[in-house]
C-alpha cells in the first residue's frame, strides 16, 4: 500500500506550507456494485485540477507541500472532522456504509495527514521563525443556488491581493477548515473557470504566485 501522505520538501525556501486536494482513483472495491459508465464518471470526477497548480507553485514560491492520498470524493481530510461521503452525486457506494471501512479510513488517511501537516509546520518554523499553511481549493460555482462570482477567494490572513476576502457565503465552510488551528493560515478558493483555457490558468498561476507573506526576523 502506498504511503497515505505525500510531503514535498524540495523547494522550502519560504515559510509557506501549501497543501491541496489530490487526484485519486477509487479502489475497485468501492466500484464493484456500479455500471460501468457510473465508473467512469466517477473517474472523472476524481481529477483535481488545482493539483498540477500546486506542484508549479511550490517550485515558483518556494515552498513546502503536504498532500494525502485520501480517495477525496469520500473522504475529505481537509475539514475537521474529516467528512465521509457515501454517495458520489447521487451514485450510492454501499462499501463507505460499513463502519469497519470508515474505520480503516480515518486511521489509514485522516490521522497521517494532520500528523505530517503539523509535523512539517513545527519544522518550518523551526527553520524560517514563522509556518504559513495554505489551503488550496476549486470554489463551487453555485452556492445556496446563486451562482458564485469570485474568481479568488480568501480567509484567514490576506497574503494575496486583488482576492474577494473573507466573503459572507462562505464563512461556514471556512470555519470548519483544518488548517484553522494552525496561528498563520490562508484557504483560496479559486473558481473552477479559471481552469478552462491554458490562458486563464497561466494568468492564474501568475496571480498565485505573487502571494507574500510579512518577513520574520529571526
Amino acid at each position: 500500500m502506498s504511503e497515505p501522505v505525500k510531503k514535498i520538501l524540495a523547494y522550502a525556501q519560504t515559510p509557506l506550507v501549501l497543501t491541496c486536494t489530490q487526484t485519486g482513483e477509487l479502489d475497485e472495491d468501492f466500484l464493484v456494485s456500479l455500471t460501468d459508465e457510473e465508473s467512469e464518471y466517477i473517474t472523472t470526477r476524481g481529477m483535481s485540477v488545482v493539483e498540477p497548480l500546486f506542484y508549479e507553485l511550490l517550485a515558483k514560491l518556494g515552498a513546502t507541500g503536504v498532500i494525502s492520498r485520501a480517495p477525496h470524493l469520500i473522504l475529505d481530510v481537509h475539514v475537521a472532522p474529516a467528512k465521509l461521503k457515501a454517495h458520489i452525486d447521487g451514485i450510492p457506494l454501499s462499501l463507505v456504509d460499513d463502519p469497519s471501512t470508515q474505520t480503516y479510513l480515518l486511521q489509514e488517511f485522516v490521522e497521517p495527514y494532520k500528523q505530517s501537516l503539523r509535523r512539517i509546520a513545527k519544522k518550518t518554523e523551526q527553520r524560517f521563525g514563522q509556518a504559513h499553511i495554505v489551503f488550496l481549493s476549486v470554489l463551487p460555482e453555485f452556492i445556496d443556488g446563486k451562482i458564485v462570482e469570485h474568481e479568488i477567494v480568501t480567509f484567514g490572513e490576506p497574503i494575496l491581493s486583488g482576492t474577494a476576502h473573507e466573503v459572507q457565503e462562505l464563512s461556514e465552510y471556512y470555519k470548519s477548515l483544518l488548517i484553522r488551528e494552525f496561528d498563520h493560515h490562508t484557504w483560496i478558493g479559486i473558481h473552477p473557470k479559471l481552469f478552462r483555457t491554458h490562458t486563464l490558468r497561466q494568468e492564474l498561476l501568475e496571480r498565485l504566485s505573487k502571494m507574500k507573506i510579512p518577513v520574520v526576523v529571526q
